[in-house]
């Protein structure tokens, strides 16, 4: 296989650790970038919680690591600038979502949000409000290019499969569209397969794009992609700017 096909491939893939921690109930232990151990405030569901500047509350503790409590035997509170992304081994959290880890998965990286266990699936969540006026231009765009790398692998004597529908995603369970990519071709006199399904949707003023991304050799069934998109929970953000 050419160079061009080569790169095609990585553009699929491509348009394809801040914290650890562990978790106590009422609290969450965990380490920032700088090495320094927070007890993140989590609220009856385990969720971090901001005050009302949008930072994220945490406890107070004594030299030994303990909540430190005032005179009244109440936990002492402080807060620090709410981080981008907030890891623990069973949640992946942002200002925009929280996805919970199911079994068989853990924290991704390098871009990916989580992973299965034997990183032979991935996935990615983005916003792409930026991308397009409108999630219809995302989504016409989104179509264009994965016609057009499906045309460029054919002529190379490989072949390529799109399939596309709608379905509803994230525990939100909001309208989305989907583009699934099944390429096989032969690079370097090996052959490859990729296996890629794109999901398109609208929360609020925000659009996503949710990446499903898979080693198995087994095409891509929409309900596996849905099913571990479920996992995802969507956020109401305050509009900051507003009066």
């Amino acid at each position: 296989m050419n160079k061009k096909i080569i790169a095609l491939f990585c553009v699929v893939i491509l348009m394809a650790s801040v914290f650890s921690a562990c978790g106590n109930k009422g609290y969450l232990l965990a380490k920032d970038e700088n090495g320094v151990e927070h007890a993140y405030v989590t609220d009856e569901s385990g969720e971090t919680v901001l005050n009302d500047e949008g930072n994220i509350r945490i406890y107070e503790t004594d030299v030994n690591g303990k909540i430190a409590k005032d005179e009244n035997g109440k936990a002492k509170e402080n807060f620090i600038e709410m981080p981008e992304i907030l890891k623990t081994d069973k949640k992946y959290q942002t200002e925009e979502f929280t996805f919970n880890i199911p079994d068989g998965w853990k924290i991704g990286d390098n871009g990916f949000i989580a992973a299965s266990t034997d990183d032979s699936v991935k996935i990615q969540f983005n916003n792409v409000t930026a991308n397009g006026s409108d999630l219809d231009a995302v989504v016409s765009e989104a179509i264009n290019q994965s016609n057009l790398i499906k045309e460029e692998i054919e002529k190379s004597n490989g072949k390529a499969t799109l399939d596309q529908g709608n379905t509803k995603l994230t525990s939100n369970q909001i309208d989305s569209y989907y583009v699934i990519f099944h390429a096989e071709a032969e690079i370097d006199g090996k052959a490859q397969e990729l296996n890629t399904c794109a999901l398109y949707l609208q929360f609020e003023n925000r659009i996503y794009k949710a990446f499903y991304q898979t080693d198995s050799g087994d095409e891509i069934k929409i309900e596996q992609v849905v099913e571990i998109f479920n996992n995802l929970t969507l956020k109401h953000i305050e509009d900051k700017n507003a009066e």
